[in-house]
């Protein structure tokens, strides 16, 4: 993204450029609750599978998307018999994905029957991560053993965070922001990634919105470019959101599973 990579001495949160987008409660409540019914899954699946039609549409390519996903990494069942209820906070696990809407992005965003094959190949894509990302940063920058495999390999340029429903006091008023937290009290710490998108969902006058957050290096992305993706992935969450009102959208994906199917034989049952 832009004409050099991500530098930690030039792309500082201080010059990083920020924008607030706020989704309507109507696409939310889809984002929230119906999409993830019908399709078995979780809102940031949904999310991302938006993220994975926006990119490569503001690109202009099909090259797909290498994202950061960062997420709390409070898995207990990752390790057998823990147990988190005496612990407060999160723990953070930050993973790469490549993930790949198999369909045509603009169907996405029209919400065509495409939009639900989208979303069933990023869940299954994020499905198959080991661990849920857990280990990732000890296998990439710790163990000798595996450190030198994943030296020549890309860093994404992108990052993201879900961070869940936020409960405050009362409704968000329209003119609050979620605010990257160190963004403005930190300015000369260098930006992990050239763009990244950081979703919760607040409370808000009509019930729940979600409120995301873009900051992009402005030296390597101008506003102008930033406000054309967060567009986009806005409306490729709308085109979800239109697709998961339809009869019959949704379904089961491999994952789901306790036999060995393909996606093809689960539609012929």
């Amino acid at each position: 993204i832009g004409d050099r990579r991500l530098d930690p001495a030039r792309d500082l949160r201080g010059d990083a450029g920020r924008l607030t987008l706020r989704v309507p409660a109507d696409v939310t409540g889809a984002v929230l609750g119906t999409l993830p019914a019908a399709f078995h899954t979780g809102p940031d699946d949904v999310l991302l599978t938006a993220l994975a039609a926006a990119v490569p549409l503001w690109r202009g390519d099909r090259a797909g998307l290498l994202v950061d996903v960062e997420s709390h990494g409070r898995h207990e069942d990752v390790v057998p018999d823990a147990d988190l209820s005496r612990s407060v906070g999160w723990f953070t696990v930050t993973h790469p994905v490549r993930l790949d809407t198999a369909a045509d992005p603009r169907a996405v965003l029209a919400g065509a029957d495409a939009a639900g094959d989208s979303l069933r190949s990023v869940k299954e894509q994020l499905r198959a991560t080991p661990g849920q990302g857990i280990g990732y940063g000890l296998a990439r920058h710790c163990d000798p053993a595996t450190a030198a495999e994943f030296a020549g390999l890309p860093e994404a340029e992108i990052g993201f965070n879900y961070l869940g429903r936020v409960r405050l006091a009362g409704v968000l008023p329209p003119c609050w922001d979620l605010a990257a937290v160190g963004a403005d009290d930190a300015p000369d710490v260098p930006l992990s990634h050239t763009v990244e998108l950081t979703v919760a969902a607040h409370e808000g006058p009509d019930g729940p919105e979600l409120v995301a957050t873009w900051t992009w290096a402005r030296a390597l992305v101008s506003d102008a470019e930033a406000a054309r993706l967060a567009g986009l992935w806005e409306s490729a969450l709308r085109g979800l959101a239109a697709h998961g009102g339809r009869p019959g959208a949704g379904g089961r994906t491999p994952s789901d599973l306790l036999v060995d199917l393909s996606q093809e034989e689960i539609r012929e049952l």
